[in-house]
């Protein structure tokens, strides 16, 4: 019952339209497509699951050829850092060749990966956070070097697939 009240107050002062609800929603768009582009300039090593028709963000960790069991674990310190970090808040999602082979695939193939495992495992956020992009907000900013900095830690040694990892 809360839930439904809590949506009821919503469309009542906001309203279920472009300019109320909607407003909110386009800010979500907003922020994560300046999430993507700041990763993306950040570091060649973020691997960004694009054309997600949300305001959800998934990433990877990987370099061209590297293979995706590599790119996996990778990924999973990631996730364990920053997690286990204060920060930030993120989620992870694993995708599986069974359910989503077509997608997977067609990630994999854009940094030419090696696809030696049925799954792969992506750093996810949910960007709610309607004045995430304000002038005054640096939080988008602040994550992307966070991650960035993280990321180069991680992928020291990566050169013709070797890693720290490996």
């Amino acid at each position: 019952a809360t839930g439904a009240c809590a949506t009821w107050m919503v469309a009542r002062s906001l309203g279920l339209n472009r300019e109320g609800i909607g407003s909110l929603l386009s800010l979500g768009l907003k922020a994560k497509q300046e999430l993507e582009q700041e990763l993306r300039d950040r570091n060649k090593y973020i691997k960004l699951l694009t054309n997600l028709d949300s305001n959800i963000v998934c990433f990877c960790v990987a370099s061209d050829g590297m293979e995706l069991s590599l790119a996996n674990r990778l990924t999973q310190k990631l996730f364990d850092d920053i997690s286990n970090g204060d920060s930030f808040s993120v989620s992870k999602t694993i995708i599986n060749n069974k359910s989503y082979g077509k997608m997977m695939n067609s990630f994999c193939e854009t940094w030419s990966c090696d696809v030696d495992s049925d799954e792969l495992v992506l750093v996810r956020m949910v960007l709610m956070n309607p004045f995430s992009t304000s002038k005054d907000n640096d939080y988008l900013s602040s994550f992307s070097i966070y991650v960035s900095d993280l990321v180069s830690e991680l992928t020291l040694g990566v050169s013709g697939g070797s890693s720290p990892l490996a």
